[in-house]
């Protein structure tokens, strides 16, 4: 759906949900197409609160 060639402008983003005492969170690794993040990549951060760390980052980008 998104042409192969040319450039992207890709997004890191986080989320965090609350579900009862349960917190999800989740980085999200996105490409932006004519003005919609379309997300490609994503990894739970598991029941934690709060940024991603470096180390996390990181490792979204390697995969």
């Amino acid at each position: 759906m998104i042409p192969i060639s040319g450039k992207y402008k890709l997004s890191l983003d986080r989320t965090n949900w609350k579900f009862g005492s349960l917190n999800i969170n989740i980085l999200f690794l996105a490409v932006i197409y004519e003005g919609v993040s379309i997300p490609i990549l994503w990894v739970m951060l598991g029941d934690k609160r709060g940024n991603s760390n470096e180390l996390e980052r990181i490792n979204l980008i390697l995969k």
